[in-house]
């Protein structure tokens, strides 16, 4: 969560940023896709 905050958070100015810094700084086991997946249902909401 450390890592979330200090990393991803803290440069991220809207959800395209947060996006690309999220994919640059993904967790172990996350795919780029799944990131697309999650960013394509959370903009559809």
């Amino acid at each position: 969560m450390q890592t979330l905050e200090q990393v991803i958070l803290k440069h991220a100015y809207g959800l395209t940023s947060f996006r690309d810094r999220l994919k640059a700084h993904r967790p172990t086991g996350v795919t780029n896709q799944q990131i697309d997946d999650y960013f394509v249902y959370y903009f559809n909401l």
